[in-house]
């Protein structure tokens, strides 16, 4: 657990490992390997997440595929504010388990990514930015690194980003309209200086380079992500998101659906933000074990 900090140590419930601040990692529940299930799970946690929170879906995850590794992604705004170099120490560890599995036969069976929120997405943004620059060009005769992938974004991505921070910082107010006008000047403030240190810190404007890099092949996660547009991917969302707007996510599904993408929707009419899986866990789980299931049919 080097350079872990003692709170993430302390988060480090059950069977995960702290490998630092925000890199958690759970072991396969079973030696025996499943045919057709993933060797690897890769979990990007929502903004300020509590662990027992988190662990209702992994837990779920680890049993549906007992001989996967679950990689885990936790998600605070601070990171954001790190500088480029910072930002790669921390995922250098996903990093290395990555390349691991690649080069290894056994371990590259499949690969699930399960992104939940804009603070999950922004922690895929930020591995997939690290990826781009690290590994080679992307090359359409490339052998996949993994036999099979599947991609689910619960509640993202969203877009337009003062629309957005006004929806997540001022979520709290909206049955106050005063209380939520007075809100927006400081969130405005806020969203400023962050944009203006993304930037200096080399980064294009975050909404626009996640919603692009879901949507082109050999970008998701470079090197390691097969670079073509057969992955099939599954979108669960609410009509009822306050945080992350229904028509952000509808539209980036028909965006990847009219590139050529494998999508999936499942649209929730009354779930809060990512809160799908609580209000309607036969439908939620049953749709996130098919598109499993269709990821192996899609097998390159």
């Amino acid at each position: 657990m080097a350079n872990a900090t003692s709170s993430a140590v302390e988060q480090a419930s059950g069977d995960f490992t702290a490998l630092n601040s925000h890199v958690f990692v759970a072991p396969p529940l079973s030696e025996t390997s499943e045919d057709d299930g993933p060797s690897m799970i890769l979990f990007f946690g929502w903004f300020d997440a509590k662990m027992c929170n988190v662990r209702k879906y992994t837990d779920t995850l680890r049993h549906m595929h007992p001989s996967a590794k679950l990689i885990l992604i936790t998600s605070e705004f601070n990171v954001y504010w790190r500088s480029r170099a910072s930002r790669e120490q921390l995922f250098r560890p996903v990093v290395d388990l990555l390349e691991n599995a690649r080069n290894n036969e056994k371990a590259s069976r499949g690969l699930l990514i399960y992104v939940i929120s804009n603070g999950g997405a922004f922690q895929f943004l930020a591995l997939s930015q690290i990826l781009d620059r690290h590994s080679p060009s992307p090359s359409p005769n490339r052998h996949p690194s993994f036999k099979s992938t599947a991609l689910i974004l619960d509640s993202t991505p969203g877009d337009k980003p003062i629309t957005s921070a006004i929806d997540v910082f001022g979520a709290p107010f909206r049955n106050n309209p005063i209380a939520k006008a007075l809100a927006v000047p400081p969130i405005l403030l806020v969203l400023g200086i962050f944009s203006v240190v993304y930037w200096l810190n080399g980064n294009p404007p975050i909404f626009p380079d996640l919603r692009e890099r879901l949507t082109m092949p050999g970008r998701m996660l470079p090197g390691i992500v097969a670079p073509c547009a057969t992955i099939p991917r599954l979108y669960l969302f609410s009509k009822e998101d306050v945080v992350v707007r229904f028509e952000f996510v509808q539209a980036h599904a028909d965006e990847a659906r009219s590139r050529g993408y494998d999508v999936r929707t499942v649209v929730f009419e009354r779930s809060a933000h990512a809160s799908h899986a609580k209000e309607e866990p036969e439908r939620y789980w049953g749709a996130v074990a098919q598109i499993w299931r269709d990821a192996v049919r899609a097998k390159l």
